[in-house]
This record gives structure tokens, C-alpha cells and sequence, in this order.
């Protein structure tokens, strides 16, 4: 981008080039309708920890899925969105969900290999680890929420759906203090 804009909910001058045109690249498109639609907040979030990352010197694409659009279609008569829809790199694998059903109808089941059990274990902690250092909770850690990829060289781990997520700098200040204790 050449321009010194650095607003992160501008989708239609992406910095990314050809990687997040929906043409050159495989995508997932998530559709989402309601009164209070979760995408603009997940599309506002990843974008935020896309940035703080590149601030540190990372790369937050080697853990996380980051959207490259979003779009809010409105009805004319109510004044909130009432379908969006998100645009991200889509996974090869798909989800650690996905994977698990794989090796179940292989009969691999109950268990799956341990390497695959370590190797899916390090990388959630490396993407926790991620996200946590750059202030932000995910709140909805499930199998669903984890992409997988897998090649011959390449086993990777990464984080989608941040939809309910928590930006902890909000809560930040001397009268703002996190309460309760760990379960």
C-alpha cells in the first residue's frame, strides 16, 4: 500500500496483492446473517493482529487465517447488517475437525497418531502463545476453529474465527483489572 492510510477496516486496498485476490488464491467464504453479525468484529480483529504483528516483525499468517474482504449488504428499512460475509485464505486440510473425521472413516480411531497429536499440540500453543503476546483471547478454542495443512514438508496449525474474540488493551488501566479465579 503507498498510501499512509493505515485504517484496518479498509478491505478494498489490501497490501497483499494477488495473495488475497479471490481469483488467485482458494478461498472460504463465511456467510453470516442476523441482527448482530460477529463478522465485522472477527474481520477487524484479525486485520488488528495482522498489524501488530508486522509492527513486532512477524508474520501473523503462520498463525492465523487472515480475511481479505468483507462485505455488509443492508436492508434498507432496518439500520444495522443483516447478511455479511467474510473472505479468507482457504485451508488445505480444512479443520482439525475435518482431519479427526478423516482418520475415524480410516479407522484410525480412537486415537490418532501421536506424532500428530504433539505436532497439532505445539502448534496450538505456538498460536496461543501468538495471539496472547499481541493482546488478544479467542474465546471459542474448538476443533472446528483450528485449520490444519498438510503436505510432505509442511504441517501447520492455524486459528480461524475470532468472531468472539476479546482485545485485552481495552481492559488495561488502574480501575480495569481481570476478576475471578482460573477454574
Amino acid at each position: 500500500n503507498d498510501n499512509d492510510n493505515d485504517n484496518d477496516n479498509e478491505c478494498e486496498d489490501d497490501d497483499r496483492g494477488a495473495e488475497a485476490s479471490p481469483i488467485a488464491e482458494n478461498v472460504a467464504v463465511k456467510f453470516e446473517a442476523g441482527s448482530r453479525p460477529t463478522l465485522p468484529w472477527e474481520f477487524v480483529c484479525l486485520r488488528m493482529l495482522d498489524k501488530r504483528a508486522k509492527d513486532h516483525g512477524q508474520d501473523a499468517k503462520d498463525y492465523l487465517l487472515i480475511p481479505s474482504r468483507l462485505w455488509l449488504f443492508y436492508d434498507e428499512a432496518k439500520p444495522e447488517p443483516f447478511v455479511g460475509c467474510i473472505l479468507s485464505p482457504l485451508s488445505a486440510c480444512g479443520t482439525l475437525h475435518d482431519l479427526l473425521v478423516a482418520f475415524a472413516r480410516q479407522g484410525l480411531t480412537p486415537h490418532p497418531p501421536e506424532v500428530l497429536a504433539a505436532m497439532t499440540g505445539q502448534g496450538l500453543l505456538r498460536c496461543l502463545q501468538f495471539i496472547h503476546s499481541h493482546d488478544v483471547i479467542h474465546c471459542d478454542l474448538k476443533l472446528d476453529n483450528v485449520a490444519v495443512e498438510i503436505g510432505a514438508d509442511t504441517f501447520r496449525i492455524r486459528l480461524i474465527d475470532f468472531g468472539k474474540a476479546v482485545d485485552t488493551t481495552a481492559f488495561r488501566g488502574e480501575h480495569s483489572r481481570f476478576r475471578g479465579k482460573p477454574c
